[in-house]
């Protein structure tokens, strides 16, 4: 689990890291440390600071879903449901592991319940093991 200085996390909020630490289950993990991403305004300060215990899981449960979407991937809407993730959660998790790579843009596009087109993501590894054969 990451420390950073530059957020202060209440006590309640490093037992409920620690706990959340004992459930994560193995499996693939960002190869960096992230410090949930804020604005610098102190409702978004205050934000980041409570999420903080809780973003490497949500991580690794929404890399895990993408990964079980196998070559149809997913958008950010649509693992919302499955995840039980709302967007505002959803979006700066898919942020983190797309910079660590470990998933990539498909190049589909799928439309949302707004009828826009949303990128699909898939695992990295399904468009490094299609580019070798």
């Amino acid at each position: 689990m990451c420390n950073d200085d530059n957020i202060n996390i209440n006590q309640e909020s490093e037992a409920a890291k620690n706990q959340i630490e004992a459930t994560v289950p193995d499996g693939p993990k960002p190869k960096t440390c992230h410090t949930p991403p804020t604005n610098g305004v102190s409702t978004s300060n205050e934000a980041a600071a409570a999420i903080m215990p809780y973003a490497e899981r949500q991580r690794d449960r929404l890399l895990q879903y993408i990964i079980e979407q196998g070559m149809t991937g997913s958008t950010a809407q649509e693992a919302e449901i499955p995840l039980g993730m709302p967007a505002q959660t959803i979006t700066p998790r898919l942020l983190e592991i797309r910079k660590d790579g470990l998933v990539k843009d498909s190049g589909v596009k799928r439309m949302t319940r707004s009828k826009r087109r949303a990128r699909v993501w898939i695992d990295a590894n399904l468009v490094l093991s299609n580019t070798n054969e």
